[in-house]
């Protein structure tokens, strides 16, 4: 007190000064000020002291009574997304060699699918102590009037609680600049978190392996399906062919005579006797054409087309020349057509049967995108509490 009167004394109100004593006085006061504070400080350092002490304890009684965490980790290596021997085209595959693909697969580990088959794992099963006591921040000493010293026990705990529970204790976090995953479980069980740790990471694998394997299968049976349905298809446009073979050698031969008697009708006269039997052969062959056409017309192999085009045939009004014309068109366009059907068809089957054998063979050298690291090793040493950090946060708040 007798400092601040002396101060107080001294203070001397300012009258007019130039900015450089002004600026003095002002430095030289705040200083006063400080050394009046440092005075006061020290003359209450008790207080310091006690909030120092209390601090202090109230950390280590949080060290008393907070458990000791143990983190175990498991390791994933993401390799490039080569999951067959033959390449395959496939919209939904990630580019694995993107961090965002990394990290996809990261959130898709913590995936409460995944962790509910977790749960549902004969290992964790048998686990004891799956889900950690309730921690008792209250004294043991007040058990008596407080009954905060009661300990809750969780007998039975539904699948998906237990699931968001070993979610919570699990973290997935991918190492800088590889495409390395570490899945770290913290339980205040050591071998608890190391069971979990290593059930989560080979989970995972299995159930790409199995969606992997699943879709491969899926995706064989429709091409086999497929492959099928366009064989049995050929199968139909080369047997009705097979019905033209006979009129088709018939009609080339046809043509020859054609060509024969237009040769003779340009050098011999309607009444020589060569161009009379050129004639009469060619009519013949004409005959037999359209005999031969009847029976092709009627058959079961490609009934539906004639049925199509009956109406342009059975015209009562016609004569052979003009039947003739017609059955020689019908022919010939309906031989052009099924050609060309074969051709595309006997493509189409043979990339079904292509496309077949490389999922057959993608099936049988399945290679996961994801492939177990390293398993985690058993904790001897706590992750948490760290003593120094909570003894040095304690005495910072407590000063």
């Amino acid at each position: 007190m007798a400092l601040r009167k002396k101060a107080r004394s001294r203070e001397v109100e300012p009258e007019f000064f130039d900015d450089e004593d002004d600026f003095d006085s002002n430095s030289g006061a705040s200083r006063e000020r400080l050394r009046i504070l440092l005075f006061d400080l020290l003359g209450r350092w008790h207080w310091i002291a006690l909030g120092l002490i209390l601090g202090v304890l109230g950390s280590l009684y949080y060290l008393s009574k907070a458990p000791k965490i143990y983190e175990a980790t498991s390791t994933l290596l993401v390799k490039q997304g080569a999951s067959s021997v033959i390449s395959r085209d496939d919209e939904e595959d990630l580019d694995l060699r993107q961090n965002d693909a990394v990290n996809t697969v990261a959130e898709r580990v913590k995936r409460a699918e995944l962790l509910s088959s977790v749960v549902s794992s004969p290992a964790i099963a048998d686990l004891e102590g799956l889900v950690p006591d309730k921690v008792n921040w209250f004294p043991n000493w007040s058990k008596q009037w407080l009954g905060g010293g009661k300990e809750v026990q969780v007998k039975t705990i539904a699948p998906s609680a237990l699931a968001q529970t070993i979610g919570r204790m699990t973290t997935v976090k991918v190492r800088r600049n590889t495409r390395l995953l570490d899945i770290a479980v913290s339980h205040p069980i050591p071998e608890v978190a190391q069971v979990l740790a290593d059930t989560i990471a080979q989970e995972y694998i299995r159930e790409l392996g199995t969606k992997r394997s699943d879709g491969q299968g899926d995706s064989s049976k429709v091409l086999e399906r497929k492959s099928k349905e366009a064989e049995k298809v050929l199968q139909v446009k080369e047997k009705a062919k097979a019905n033209y073979n006979q009129i088709l050698s018939l009609l080339q031969t046809l043509e020859e005579k054609e060509a024969l008697f237009a040769q003779l009708d340009r050098r011999y006269l309607s009444k020589h006797p060569k161009h009379i039997g050129a004639k009469a052969t060619l009519e013949e062959y004409q005959k037999r054409f359209l005999s031969e056409f009847e029976l092709v017309r009627k058959a079961v192999a490609d009934k539906e087309y004639w049925s199509s085009n009956r109406s342009e045939w059975d015209q009562p009004s016609l004569d052979d020349n003009t039947r003739f014309k017609i059955a020689r068109r019908l022919i010939t366009a309906r031989s052009t057509v099924l050609e060309s059907d074969i051709t595309s068809q006997r493509g189409v089957f043979d990339d079904l049967v292509t496309a077949r054998l490389k999922t057959d063979v993608n099936r049988e050298a399945i290679e996961s995108e994801v492939e177990l690291s390293n398993l985690s090793q058993l904790p001897t040493v706590p992750s948490s509490p760290k003593k120094i950090a909570v003894l040095s946060g304690g005495g910072i708040l407590g000063l």
